[in-house]
């Protein structure tokens, strides 16, 4: 007699982990669905769509602070778009670039600095340049510097100061006590260079010598006594007569008459 084997019983369907993986897998899906489309978002579609929301649970959160107030959502978004910080470039003056310029168009920049000051426009010049050391007499070599300078000064409207400047070693030197004479000497020297073969009025030119009491640079190397050993020609604006244009925008007016001056020269 032959004794049939009973049927397992096989359970139907899906085991019982898998609705709860199920589950998992789609609020994951719709998670990673909503930061997509909060990153793209429009402010104002999104402000519309939290103010349904808020009619529809009557829901207001009570945001504590120094003026406490009623608020919709958490943090509070505005329409107006941020924008980076942009850093305006400084104002160029134009005088200055101009006699630059110029001073380059002479082949005279490794001889001649440019340098703006609250006073005016600065044209330095070391002294070996046009002076023998310890003299006041100009040298031939500094005949350029000063021919460039008189060009200058014929297109300015301004007045302008010649000083001379020293290091603070003693001069040893029978005609000069100390360097206050040697410098003032300097300054004299070239104030009448300038004068006798150029069209300067000797009215708007004035002299100074400083001797070490005015120094760019610290004396206590050579480098620095060589840079402070100069002589100094200072076009000073006049303020007495602002132009049209400068009164509407508030600001000094152009001293020079440089129009053929500001194009830059390599």
């Amino acid at each position: 007699m032959e004794i049939q084997e009973e049927p397992e019983e096989v359970e139907e369907g899906a085991p019982p982990w898998m609705a709860t993986f199920s589950d998992m897998a789609t609020l994951l899906l719709t998670f990673f669905v909503l930061l997509l489309s909060f990153a793209n978002m429009d402010v104002e579609n999104f402000r519309v769509a939290l103010g349904s929301v808020k009619e529809a649970f009557g829901v207001q959160l009570n945001v504590r602070g120094d003026i406490e107030g009623l608020t919709t959502s958490p943090v509070e978004l505005s329409t107006v778009q941020s924008l980076p910080r942009i850093e305006t470039p400084p104002e160029v003056d134009s005088d200055t670039t101009a006699v630059a310029n110029y001073i380059k168009k002479k082949g005279l920049q490794k001889k001649i600095d440019v340098v703006r000051t609250p006073r005016g426009i600065v044209l330095r010049i070391k002294d070996v340049v046009i002076f023998d050391v310890g003299s006041d007499q100009l040298n031939e070599s500094g005949a350029p510097i000063l021919k460039a300078v008189g060009d200058l000064f014929a297109a300015f409207d301004g007045d302008m100061t010649i000083e001379g400047h020293t290091d603070n070693v003693p001069i040893a030197s029978g005609r000069f006590p100390s360097n206050w004479e040697l410098s003032a000497a300097r300054a004299i020297s070239v104030m009448r260079e300038l004068t006798s073969k150029n069209s300067i009025a000797v009215s708007r030119v004035r002299v100074a010598g400083y001797a070490d009491s005015k120094p760019i640079a610290p004396n206590a190397t050579p480098e620095g006594r060589s840079k402070n050993r100069r002589v100094e020609f200072l076009f000073e604006k006049d303020p007495a007569k602002p132009s049209v244009d400068d009164k509407k925008k508030k600001a000094p007016r152009r001293a020079f008459r440089l129009p053929f001056y500001t194009t830059p020269t390599n």
